[in-house]
């Protein structure tokens, strides 16, 4: 993999390209995540489809700090708080000009397992009170967004 300096990351951020910085601490890979179908009786349809994912960590998987999904057109940061070290990878990988949407850390691990419709559609029903897939989280604090410059 590519060892990139601090300051190149927005730059390998912003073409989409996998990378390392230097001390290995950031780094930014493709996943494809499996999106599993279900007709209106709950049945899997057995008609998986996969969503492209770039992703940029920060000390780990445990914390994705950046997603980017091809399906969406759009970028997600994790908005949970993070060391010195964490927001200074976020400062200096965030894409410029770019619309960020901020999920909490749980959220953002969601999407990277389970694909970004499925937080969208997740979200959508814990708003209405409802219970979708295995997790039911109520009274979610609404998306932010904000521009990164």
């Amino acid at each position: 993999m590519k060892r990139i300096t601090g300051c190149q990351m927005h730059q390998y951020v912003e073409k989409l390209t996998q990378f390392d910085n230097s001390k290995g601490s950031c780094y930014a890979r493709w996943a494809n995540v499996q999106i599993r179908h279900y007709d209106e009786k709950g049945e899997d349809t057995h008609e998986d489809t996969y969503e492209r994912l770039y992703v940029v960590y920060s000390y780990g998987s445990h914390f994705p700090m950046l997603i980017y999904s091809e399906d969406a057109k759009q970028w997600f940061g994790n908005s949970t708080r993070w060391s010195k070290t964490t927001s200074k990878h976020f400062s200096q990988a965030c894409p410029r000009n770019a619309n960020v949407t901020f999920l909490d850390n749980e959220d953002m691990k969601l999407c990277v397992s389970k694909g970004v419709g499925w937080l969208v559609r997740w979200r959508m029903a814990a708003d209405n009170g409802e219970e979708y897939g295995s997790i039911y989280r109520p009274n979610r604090e609404s998306l932010r967004s904000a521009h990164c410059s």
